[in-house]
């Protein structure tokens, strides 16, 4: 916690100096209470809490020091980081456990994205083929959600770390890799 306050104090005496206070302090609010808000929303859904809060302070010190916009960027970018980084041990923890009803609807789930992706760029589609995939995406994704919170609510213990993701989506954006 101490590191992550003298980051955000950090972040907002840049942001005085380039004059980018307000976005600075925005960043700040949004990075510190998305996460804390999220996580005690699943932890009120599933009984556990998912992310640290440890995790919500790096984020806010990332939010002071990139702003607002860039905030938003590299928390839709962890996300990401995340779920592929988390996907492979996730599916393998989910075979040896033999729970094949969360495989299943995870196949589902990522065929169907992929299918959804590709029919996208048919422009032969009417709008009830449109409304038809999109209906079932959304009933197929939460069903899927809804497994996989079933299964973390009877697991012992979950914990996804998530500030390395928000690091290394920081450095991306920091080097200007996207």
């Amino acid at each position: 916690v101490r590191h992550t306050v003298m980051l955000m104090i950090l972040g907002i005496i840049k942001a005085i100096f380039t004059k980018t206070i307000i976005s600075s302090i925005l960043g700040l609010i949004v990075g510190a209470l998305f996460l804390e808000v999220l996580s005690r929303i699943i932890e009120k859904v599933i009984g556990k809490r998912v992310f640290g809060e440890g995790d919500s302070y790096v984020l806010a010190g990332v939010g002071s020091i990139f702003g607002l916009n860039n905030t938003i960027i590299i928390l839709f970018l962890s996300f990401l980081i995340q779920a592929i980084s988390s996907l492979p041990i996730y599916v393998k923890s989910l075979i040896t456990e033999k729970k094949y009803t969360t495989i299943f609807y995870l196949s589902l789930f990522i065929f169907y994205t992929i299918f959804f992706l590709y029919m996208q760029s048919y422009y032969f589609l009417n709008i009830w083929i449109i409304i038809a995939l999109i209906i079932s995406y959304l009933i197929i994704g939460i069903k899927t959600i809804m497994v996989i919170l079933k299964n973390i609510k009877s697991e012992s213990g979950i914990y996804l770390p998530f500030a390395p993701s928000i690091i290394l989506a920081s450095l991306i954006i920091l080097f200007g890799i996207l």
